[in-house]
């Protein structure tokens, strides 16, 4: 996203949940373009890492490793490692600990 102010306007309209959502999808390319949208948004701050995994994408994310779609599966794991970069170790465990 070309700056904060749009970054922002996205996380403050609600659309993570709506994210979290389409990472259910069984259609591979609705959860491809919602975890390139959710890399972009974490990319730019450490607390809309923090907002996303509290929206509940860490599950949906790690069950996209399963997925019968390679660039699905590609862009989940980049994402995944992204939110391992969180500095609270809570987070990295949790990954593990969820089946990652």
């Amino acid at each position: 996203f070309r700056n904060e102010d749009n970054t922002n306007q996205i996380v403050e309209c609600g659309a993570l949940g709506s994210l979290v959502c389409m990472l259910r999808s069984s259609d591979p390319s609705i959860h491809y373009e919602a975890v390139a949208v959710m890399s972009s948004l974490v990319h730019s701050s450490a607390h809309i890492k923090k907002l996303v995994l509290n929206c509940g994408a860490l599950q949906p994310l790690i069950n996209l490793l399963s997925s019968s779609d390679m660039e699905s599966r590609r862009e989940a794991a980049l994402l995944l490692g992204q939110f391992a970069n969180v500095q609270d170790p809570d987070y990295k465990s949790k990954i593990v600990q969820r089946g990652a």
